[in-house]
């Protein structure tokens, strides 16, 4: 029973009965099942979720990993690290609990409202280094072009930024960021970007700001009702950035 389950992970514990059964010629309840199973130290969790990589994903991210395995603080402390995030209005409620008695599920305390499409959403760009970060900038009225990145973003937040001869740009690898147009400007203003692995979102630290910030929101009394008053609520949390460090 428990090899099963190391062997497919994702099993659940209706086929291990299945399997018994038809294996054995007899059946076991579910509830034997999962205790059998959680005697031999296998429990159910969540799993993780991770970007899906390809070889070539791996390859690179195994080449990044060798390239800076010897960099020290101070080599850090020259990259910005900066990224985009989506902070939907209302948030995901489908993990809450609400404790009720029989016959109570529609009693309206023990309902969550839903809004279609979460409400709308605020996306905000940001940028962090080991000593200070950049402004936040809300990415307002569609969505993000080679041209609104270089206006709205590097020329009036990188630009001011990248002091010294050995600073570096990190950004993902989406489309806006690594356009022509946007390559030529940096060339133009003396900006090196850093070589990034693509699917790699887990090796920005920023992931852990935009985290804590969610977290800092969905805490909020009263909370925002309004895009306008979540884009200052995210304004105002990211100026007060030093208390969110992981």
């Amino acid at each position: 029973m428990h090899l099963q389950a190391l062997r497919q992970r994702f099993v659940t514990s209706t086929l291990v009965q299945q399997e018994f059964s038809r294996t054995y010629g007899f059946r076991i309840s579910q509830d034997t099942v999962r205790r059998r199973l959680v005697e031999a130290d296998l429990h159910p969790y969540t799993p993780a979720r991770d970007p899906l990589l390809t070889p070539d994903h791996r390859r690179q991210r195994l080449l990044f990993a060798n390239d800076h395995l010897n960099w020290n603080d101070n080599d850090w402390a020259n990259v910005l690290f900066t990224d985009e995030s989506r902070f939907c209005l209302y948030s995901d409620d489908r993990r809450v609990r609400v404790y009720r008695r029989l016959g109570e599920r529609y009693a309206q305390c023990n309902i969550v409202g839903t809004v279609s499409h979460g409400g709308g959403s605020v996306m905000v760009w940001g940028g962090i280094s080991s000593a200070a970060h950049t402004d936040m900038v809300i990415v307002d009225r569609g969505r993000m072009t080679a041209h609104r990145y270089i206006t709205e973003v590097v020329e009036p937040h990188v630009v001011p930024f990248a002091l010294g001869d050995d600073f570096l740009l990190m950004d993902v690898n989406a489309r806006p960021h690594i356009a022509r147009v946007v390559q030529n400007y940096l060339t133009d203003v003396n900006i090196a970007r850093m070589v990034w692995p693509p699917r790699s979102p887990d090796l920005n630290p920023i992931e852990h700001i935009w985290d804590n910030m969610l977290r800092e929101v969905r805490t909020l009394q009263p909370p925002p009702m309004a895009l306008n008053e979540l884009s200052q609520s995210l304004i105002h949390i990211w100026n007060n950035i030093d208390h969110l460090r992981p």
